[in-house]
């Protein structure tokens, strides 16, 4: 496990205790909890943090398999960008769920088909043997 990952790890106790003081309403508390667990469910584990992503530079996502756009000229997905384990399969597309790690897709430039739900893309757009990024230390 890389250094970044450990050091997000041990500083897991410290993210959970000033969740758990933050002044946030009920609705905001269950919102940023599902992040922070949904984020350390994800780097805690080899499997997960290695897993597929967009590999390929302009590829583009669809809200059906038969290529209608899902978030117009907001389609084009950043490479890098995580995708779930295909969902469904129709020729050479899968329907996969985004992780918008790279906030391509936050307000003002927001792409419900992707923040609600799973979209479409061509399977050979995605892998795990995606070149890694350059080790940050903390």
């Amino acid at each position: 496990m890389n250094e970044g990952r450990k050091a997000f790890i041990a500083r897991k106790p410290q993210a959970m205790q000033a969740l758990a003081a933050a002044d946030l309403d009920p609705e905001g508390a269950t919102i940023a909890r599902r992040y922070v667990e949904g984020f350390y469910t994800h780097i805690e584990s080899d499997e997960r943090f290695y897993g597929p992503v967009v590999r390929t530079p302009h590829t583009r996502v669809y809200a059906a398999a038969d290529g209608a756009a899902a978030c117009g000229n907001r389609s084009v997905v950043p490479v890098g960008t995580p995708v779930s384990s295909p969902l469904r399969r129709a020729g050479n597309r899968v329907q996969v769920m985004l992780l918008d790690v790279l906030w391509h897709w936050t307000p003002p430039a927001s792409c419900d088909a992707i923040r609600r739900g799973p979209v479409w893309i061509d399977a050979d757009a995605i892998g795990t043997d995606f070149p890694p990024l350059p080790e940050i230390r903390f």
